[in-house]
């Protein structure tokens, strides 16, 4: 069940493409994020809830039931030097596979709001709305995702997780 939340959020994010009208302007915000320094991270997903508001009362207790035991999913990671000065815009840019919409896009230093509506190739829409603060040596991003599509009971789900990156220390020499 965790590699399907994982999977959901991914495909969510990973599946869509900017096409807002000034994508300039948006890179521009990105870049006031600071830039995150080199070494290993830990990263922790934290999935905080799920709702299906118009899904019927069975169908509701069983993903319930189901998502109750999730704990969190944590995974370290070695950010190069080059990952590192790409910082948020890299990961704006490589949003290429699907066709998404950013509405809303503001960063300072240390903190970020965005929302962006997504039409999924699968069939479906998902808004995907973010907040979060960042700092050299870590960030704290929440997603409130709202997916509407025909295969989900009730046409509506809305999940919430929170993401944590925490730098532990200089990357092992091997890189990984």
């Amino acid at each position: 069940m965790q590699r399907l939340i994982a999977a959901l959020v991914l495909a969510t994010l990973a599946g869509c493409e900017a096409k807002a009208p000034d994508d300039h302007a948006v890179l521009e915000e990105a870049g006031k994020l600071a830039e995150p320094l080199p070494g290993l991270y830990r990263s922790t997903t934290t999935f905080e809830g799920y709702a299906l508001p118009n899904a019927d009362a069975e169908d509701a207790r069983i993903v319930r039931e189901r998502l109750a035991g999730l704990s969190p999913q944590v995974r370290e990671f070695c950010l190069t030097p080059a990952d590192a000065k790409g910082g948020f815009r890299e990961m704006l840019k490589s949003m290429q596979d699907g066709d998404c919409t950013i509405e809303r896009f503001a960063a300072r230093r240390e903190a970020l709001d965005a929302q962006m509506r997504c039409t999924m190739k699968a069939g479906g829409s998902s808004l995907v709305t973010m907040t979060g603060t960042a700092d050299p040596q870590s960030s704290r991003i929440k997603l409130e995702i709202e997916q509407m599509s025909d295969a989900i009971p009730g046409g509506e789900a809305r999940m919430t997780i929170a993401i944590a990156n925490q730098r532990t220390g200089d990357c092992p020499p091997d890189g990984k």
